[in-house]
């Protein structure tokens, strides 16, 4: 964010252009706050911001089960019945509570098999492959094991799984480096998925940003419904588009973004 605001300080030619900040999945507890920040600073020609199926509660169990019978996983009769029984907590069951226990898991027995992600893609048992899982020896892939990862016979669309399997060695080459301007030695080998980088969780929920955000008048469009509210906070769905939509659906996506952007309707 700080060098954001130190480009644009040395390129005061882009000074008056409208800028929006985007991101995805997890993306929604930080974009929010970083779209906050940068509404105090009045060199920033702020307009608004995207977010695709954006995370904004770390709690989110219980929100998985109003989306499935939302979709018709699970019928009527077990939403209701989920909902006396278990009072709307999802996310840590009590013990005692037999009724809400063996609702839950026929909850779980109805969405057996399908991809959460998308649920109309097949199950493929693996959408977000982390590297250690993908090759006992990552770093010595050779041609003919690739070529085999790209030639699987299957339902599943491994165009896209294979870019998670190769991603790490395309980021890690010197040439691709290069081009992105990657300063030699500011970086070590490229990990995806790196759950080892040190963090704090110092926010949980992203809910109160987006209300202020729109008080303020700040345009977003969050694609996970179309619906536009008289807060400028437009929903809409990416039909046959996963949690990441722009992997599945780019140009879709892309009309998308074009007709928002351009402050025409969805």
């Amino acid at each position: 964010m700080i060098v954001a605001i130190e480009w644009l300080i040395d390129h005061l030619e882009f000074l008056s252009n409208p800028i929006y900040v985007g991101g995805d999945s997890y993306s929604g507890l930080t974009v929010p706050i970083v779209e906050m920040k940068l509404a105090l600073n009045q060199l920033i020609n702020l307009k608004g911001y995207l977010l695709g199926n954006p995370l904004t509660n770390l709690d989110d169990d219980n929100y998985r089960i109003p989306f499935a019978h939302g979709m018709g996983l699970i019928s009527d009769e077990l939403y209701e019945s989920l909902q006396r029984s278990c009072q709307g907590e999802y996310s840590n069951i009590h013990p005692s509570n037999a009724r809400c226990l063996q609702d839950y898991q026929a909850y779980s027995q109805c969405i057996d098999g399908l991809t959460s992600n998308q649920i109309l893609e097949p199950y493929c048992g693996v959408d977000s492959p982390k590297p250690q899982e993908l090759f006992s020896e990552r770093r010595f892939v050779n041609e003919k094991y690739i070529k085999l990862l790209v030639h699987q016979l299957s339902p599943c669309d491994f165009s896209r799984i294979n870019a998670y399997k190769l991603s790490h060695l395309w980021l890690n080459n010197d040439r691709v480096r290069e081009a992105l301007h990657i300063r030699k030695g500011s970086t070590q080998e490229w990990i995806r998925c790196n759950y080892g980088l040190p963090y704090t969780k110092s926010i949980l929920d992203s809910f109160q940003y987006h209300v202020n955000l729109s008080t303020k008048g700040y345009r977003s469009l969050i694609y996970s419904y179309t619906r536009t509210y008289s807060n400028r906070m437009t929903f809409a769905t990416v039909k046959g588009g996963g949690h990441i939509a722009i992997e599945y659906k780019p140009v879709e996506c892309y009309a998308m973004f074009k007709r928002w952007i351009s402050n025409q309707p969805l």
